[in-house]
């Protein structure tokens, strides 16, 4: 569990804090995703969560067709939204609202494949997977950015990063580069 705005310190030097990112934009603008993501036009027009909106006969026929590659979306709605490419087990709030995909075509353009085989669309069906959870860390506000402080330099701060996506991917973060300082820094006193 991310303790937010609190000072950790994890030397006589070291030191960060992790706050929550109020400021982060919407990942599917921001960055360079693979799939497209297409919501049935009554959620789209709701939550606007989605690259584009699409109907659920154009959806059923992109998922049927072997010329592309696609996942569920789907989402849960309780005081709050949800979303994830597994079905959910309440029946009463929650139910498929749309898909994510690529055809083959684009696949084997973005990769410069010949072929996209069965274990390649296990490959891009994991990154359809990553980009939801992204996705769902947005709508969640499960967003933040962290500083960290080193205390032997001037200013103290040496590193900021915001657009942090998820609990896991900021604790991963925070841990590489204070790893990375307190190897440095115990490589700096050996050598003094």
């Amino acid at each position: 569990m991310v303790h937010t705005d609190k000072l950790v310190r994890v030397s006589s030097s070291i030191a960060y804090v992790i706050s929550h990112d109020d400021g982060c934009g919407n990942p599917r603008n921001e960055f360079s995703n693979l799939g497209h993501v297409a919501i049935y036009p009554r959620v789209h027009s709701k939550y606007r969560i989605a690259d584009k909106p699409i109907e659920f006969e154009k959806a059923s026929s992109i998922e049927a067709s072997s010329n592309y590659v696609s996942l569920p979306i789907y989402m849960y709605s309780h005081s709050g939204i949800t979303i994830r490419t597994t079905p959910y087990s309440c029946p009463w709030d929650s139910g498929k609202v749309g898909i994510i995909y690529l055809s083959k075509k684009e696949i084997r353009d973005q990769y410069g494949w010949k072929s996209v085989t069965a274990e390649r669309v296990k490959t891009i069906q994991q990154v359809f997977v990553n980009e939801i959870q992204v996705l769902d860390h947005y709508i969640t506000g499960e967003t933040y950015m962290f500083r960290i402080y080193n205390d032997s330099r001037i200013g103290s701060m040496t590193d900021l990063e915001v657009m942090n996506y998820g609990e896991e991917h900021v604790l991963s973060e925070v841990n590489d580069r204070v790893g990375f300082m307190l190897y440095s820094e115990s490589n700096a006193l050996a050598t003094v």
